[in-house]
């Protein structure tokens, strides 16, 4: 696996490549089955569900969905309230995502690290209108409560629901 993210994250350095495709594809790889990208009417968004719990990031409707993988990545990588992904995250983490938040340097001061990385998502956030929903499955319901993102409180608009789960 961490060759393999290393072969992907080289090959994506140039700046002509969309950082999108190596998110995607590490997306996959670190957390398989556990994330799922929907795009809906209302915007595309990423949910990674280890158990009957989630964290959904949903995105505003003309968001690009290779954008919001972006986002994902760095978000997931950094930081999620699912502790254990950090330390599960792939060896070739750091180079993984200074490609990845390589892409927004043009919108950025900071070039390198973990400033660069929360910049990019910092910029990200706004630009693709980002909101954080807590998502749990329960007795066949589906229960979302709107959380804090990146130091941002939930906007006001989200209200904390439960409604029946199609599956």
């Amino acid at each position: 696996m961490r060759s393999s993210l290393l072969l992907l994250a080289t090959a994506f350095l140039s700046p002509v490549a969309h950082a999108g495709d190596l998110a995607r594809a590490a997306l996959k790889e670190w957390l398989s089955s556990a994330v799922k990208t929907t795009s809906a009417a209302q915007g595309p968004a990423i949910e990674y569900c280890p158990d009957n719990t989630c964290e959904r990031l949903q995105a505003k409707r003309h968001a690009r969905l290779s954008e919001l993988e972006d986002f994902a990545l760095l978000y997931f990588a950094t930081m999620s309230e699912y502790s254990y992904l950090k330390d599960s995250r792939p060896k070739d983490a750091e180079t993984l995502l200074a490609a990845v938040s390589s892409s927004y340097a043009a919108n950025c001061t900071e070039s390198a690290g973990s400033l660069a990385v929360e910049c990019a998502l910092k910029y990200l956030r706004q630009r693709l209108g980002v909101t954080l929903l807590s998502v749990r499955y329960d007795e066949g319901l589906k229960c979302t409560e709107p959380q804090a993102l990146l130091g941002a409180p939930p906007s006001s608009k989200l209200k904390s629901r439960c409604v029946k789960s199609a599956a």
